[in-house]
């Protein structure tokens, strides 16, 4: 796992941020044990996948660095919605897709955004989330390419036909990662303010379209929203007439599980 200086400039350069900004996010979070702590230098404090999941949260909803730790509290502890408003319902479109069952477990009433978002950096870690993205990549491979591989292995030699079948692998190999690097699959982290809400949608975009094939949404908790306590904060959010919405996707996941990989096998 990474040390937290080394995820902070990670996510400052993934995101667009000033590395500086991204260290005294992580000293804020640090202090208020959102984060792990402990160590120097490469002997720091290796943090889990749910530490990697509060500083990204951090990263796109805190614009105070005063108030980062009370953000990301607010936004991990958002709860999928069960019975989403008419607006947010699955299409006819959503309903003649297979819903990914690797991601089903982000639809389940009342799982919260932090607990899904970090099970997404584990997948990313471990290679599933790139294996599912490769399997949805499937129908977009380029039918001439595979024509013409299946051309080379059968007219190559006896003896040669192990390696045009390695060449051609890494051909579709290639590929797929095209696809996956335009988007052709996507899965997309949104996180809106003033009112804290988030959204994860998984699908397929072809000609500038999109086909959603599971779309999860969390708002605030109902016992939040009970508790006389809050109507202050929620007053408040209420008034901010601006919002704003920020969206990650799978390409910085990828990047993050990459990193974590690498670090694993030093």
């Amino acid at each position: 796992m990474l040390t937290l200086s080394h995820l902070a400039n990670l996510i400052a350069l993934l995101l667009g941020e000033r590395p500086e900004t991204m260290q005294l996010v992580a000293r804020n979070l640090r202090e208020a044990r959102l984060v792990a702590s402990g160590g120097r230098g490469r002997g720091g404090a290796r943090q889990e996948p749910r530490h990697v999941a509060n500083m990204l949260i951090a990263a796109c909803v805190s614009d105070q660095i005063a108030d980062v730790a009370g953000a990301v509290t607010t936004f991990a502890g958002l709860e999928a919605v069960a019975g989403a408003p008419a607006r947010t319902r699955r299409s006819p479109r959503m309903l003649s897709v297979q819903r990914p069952k690797e991601l089903v477990f982000a639809t389940r009433p009342g799982v919260q955004f932090g607990g899904v978002l970090s099970a997404l950096v584990d997948m990313a870690a471990s290679g599933d989330l790139y294996t599912l993205l490769m399997a949805y990549s499937q129908d977009f491979v380029d039918s001439d390419l595979l024509r013409s591989g299946a051309e080379a292995i059968r007219r190559a030699p006896r003896g040669k036909k192990p390696n045009v079948t390695a060449a051609f692998a890494v051909q579709m190999a290639s590929h797929v990662q095209a696809l996956i690097d335009q988007s052709i699959v996507y899965l997309d982290i949104s996180m809106e303010r003033p009112l804290p809400g988030a959204r994860i949608e998984f699908g397929t975009r072809s000609n500038g379209e999109r086909t959603p094939m599971l779309r999860a949404d969390f708002g605030l908790p109902a016992g939040f929203l009970a508790n006389p306590r809050n109507a202050q904060r929620m007053n408040a959010w209420s008034r901010i007439d601006r919002r704003h919405r920020v969206t990650i996707t799978h390409r910085t996941l990828l990047s993050i599980g990459q990193a974590i990989a690498a670090e694993q096998d030093i």
